[in-house]
């Protein structure tokens, strides 16, 4: 199997004032070719820490791919270093002289001396040319190894990696693939799939490998298999996925790799029904997790945050006797919540939320992370509270993940 290391180069990465989205994605582009990546480097805008990255990756594998410090600015000495670790030279390239001129030109633009700079390029180089910007691409091969570089502008990179280096990886691909299964799980801990998968894992192949992806009340279990045997990794992979849905039942919220508010958005635009919130503690943060997505419009309706106890009563019909009696974070307050949701009758089903997210408010009763919560229709409503003890932050969350989740199960134990 080709080995490859992605080094991206730039200050402003190792101080998280821009987040590395370049090596995500070529990784994401790798895998399905059967490459692995062994080894992902971030180094500083210095002669001495690209060469070091140069050089351990070199060690590492056989394919590098770096991205960065090929603009026209001071920073910019990525070639500089190619030609001292390659033991090249500076030439003038006509042909990025012109294209860069003439596309000044076109704009408008003053073609100044930074750019002309720009047009000398390490001698051993085969240019991959950059239709979307000045510095173009370039391939080194050198000791049965191939260096690929790209500009660090994201969109750059993109287009010289989709037109110039992943047809040319795509051609030296071999049998040996990188197959994966991942199924998502809510409502359950990775701990505990682990038991109880543990029959299954102490029978899994030589060639499969399990690593569990944990976020807010949900896991993603992810099965990987490198084997040049692909339909014999299909056969145990689709055996796999029936024997977890047995043995998991409705924890499992898909059976690919999506997350839990993808999946539900999913199954409501696949059941045809209408949704909506009413929600206090969460302020909104559920409906905000719902419309992140495109087409939110088919499923979604409205939101109501009703964070006062008067807005509970103006604008959802809550009786204040049941507040009175019962305080706003309660099941029966968050039952006429969802009631006067479902009244207006806009939705199929929905959720309501109340609670106390703190990091004040709580009491020995009802202490902070309690959160009450309801989902159903007009035909049947399930109450159900919960206490997280986490910060506001997480506990709004926590509240929010576990109402998707609650809204999930209960579509598919009545529709």
């Amino acid at each position: 199997m080709k080995k490859a290391s992605i080094v991206t180069i730039g200050d402003e990465l190792l101080i998280g004032q821009v987040i590395d989205t370049n090596s995500a994605w070529i990784a994401q582009k790798l895998n399905p070719l059967g490459i692995e990546v062994v080894e992902r480097i971030a180094v500083a805008d210095g002669f001495e820490a690209i060469s070091s990255g140069l050089a351990r990756a070199s060690e590492l594998s056989d394919l590098i791919l770096v991205t960065g410090g090929l603009g026209p600015t001071k920073d910019d000495i990525t070639k500089e270093v190619i030609c001292e670790f390659f033991n090249s030279e500076m030439v003038f390239d006509e042909g990025t002289y012109e294209r860069i001129s003439s596309f000044f030109k076109q704009i408008g633009r003053e073609f100044k001396q930074a750019h002309r700079e720009q047009c000398f390029m390490p001698a051993i180089a085969q240019l991959l040319e950059n239709d979307l910007g000045t510095a173009p691409g370039m391939l080194i091969q050198r000791e049965g190894k191939d260096y690929y570089f790209s500009p660090g502008v994201p969109y750059e990179t993109y287009h010289i990696y989709e037109k110039h280096i992943l047809p040319k990886l795509s051609l030296q691909a071999n049998l040996f693939k990188i197959q994966h299964l991942t199924l998502g799980f809510a409502g359950i801990g990775e701990t505990d799939i682990e038991q109880n998968m543990s029959e299954i894992l102490s029978k899994m192949p030589s060639w499969c490998k399990v690593a569990y992806l944990p976020s807010t009340l949900s896991v993603r279990v992810r099965f990987t298999a490198s084997s040049d045997e692909t339909s014999i990794v299909q056969a145990y992979f689709e055996e796999l996925q029936q024997t977890l849905t047995q043995l998991f039942g409705d924890k499992i919220y898909a059976l690919y790799d999506v997350d839990l508010e993808t999946a539900f958005a999913q199954l409501m635009v696949e059941k045809g029904l209408r949704f909506g919130t009413a929600e206090s503690c969460t302020g909104g943060n559920i409906s905000s997790k719902l419309i992140q997505r495109s087409g939110a419009s088919e499923y979604f309706q409205l939101a109501l945050v009703t964070y006062s106890n008067e807005a509970k009563i103006s604008l959802l019909n809550v009786n204040p006797t049941t507040l009175d009696t019962f305080g706003a974070v309660s099941e029966p307050v968050v039952k006429e919540m969802l009631e006067g949701l479902l009244s207006k009758g806009l939705i199929d089903i929905g959720v309501a939320v109340s609670g106390i997210a703190g990091p004040t408010g709580g009491s020995d009763e009802k202490p902070v992370g309690t959160i009450c919560i309801a989902v159903g229709n007009k035909s049947k409503i399930r109450t159900i509270t919960v206490k997280f003890a986490k910060d506001r932050s997480r506990n709004i969350e926590y509240a929010t993940m576990t109402a998707i989740n609650l809204a999930r199960k209960f579509i598919l134990d009545n529709y």
